[in-house]
């Protein structure tokens, strides 16, 4: 359990300097472990700033209102949501770049994650495309009230590559644990 511990500290010290560079994009990385550890600590600080900042201006909005119970619950939820996008974007991370998968199938049932998440990410970005040049229709006369922003399907876009990348990442290192596994049998065997 220390070492779980100790892997959180780790993991919220690479939050300080995420990074994107052309590396990331590889698709076949000469170490995937790494590939995974770049995508996912950027996949956490974007979710980290995307929540926070959106609660932070709901706060606002609330202290405006001049309802400062409102404004202190949206910051309560805020330090929420940062504690589970961390804990959801580090677990992945400790089982994958930490225990090597963790379980003999453990790089693969992550790799599956992310891939339904990327499908799920980015299906929820083309159905925000398709809508992006209607206008919205609310209210009892169905009059406009708004134009949605194509602007906006920009976020699930961002979030599917980063699950893509991390499926690749995944699906890499079990290929690569696999390959040492079956370079490893004959040295057993003897």
């Amino acid at each position: 359990m220390a070492s779980y511990r100790d892997s959180m500290v780790e993991y919220g010290q690479l939050l300080r300097s995420p990074k994107l560079d052309l590396s990331m994009f590889d698709l076949n990385p000469p170490d995937p472990k790494q590939l995974f550890q770049d995508w996912s600590v950027l996949h956490c600080v974007s979710r980290l700033f995307c929540g926070l900042s959106f609660l932070v201006v709901l706060a606002i909005s609330e202290l405006n209102n001049f309802d400062i119970p409102g404004a202190i619950s949206f910051l309560i939820v805020a330090l929420g949501v940062s504690m589970y996008a961390f804990l959801l974007s580090h677990l992945p991370w400790h089982c994958v770049v930490k225990r090597s998968g963790c379980c003999g199938p453990g790089y693969i049932l992550w790799g599956l994650v992310y891939l339904l998440g990327s499908v799920f990410m980015l299906e929820k970005w083309y159905h925000l495309l398709l809508m992006g040049g209607r206008i919205i229709l609310t209210g009892d006369g169905m009059e406009p009230r708004h134009h949605f922003s194509t602007s906006l399907a920009l976020g699930p876009f961002l979030f599917g590559i980063a699950d893509l990348f991390m499926f690749i990442a995944c699906f890499q290192a079990s290929q690569r644990a696999r390959a040492r596994e079956t370079l490893a049998a004959p040295l057993l065997d003897s």
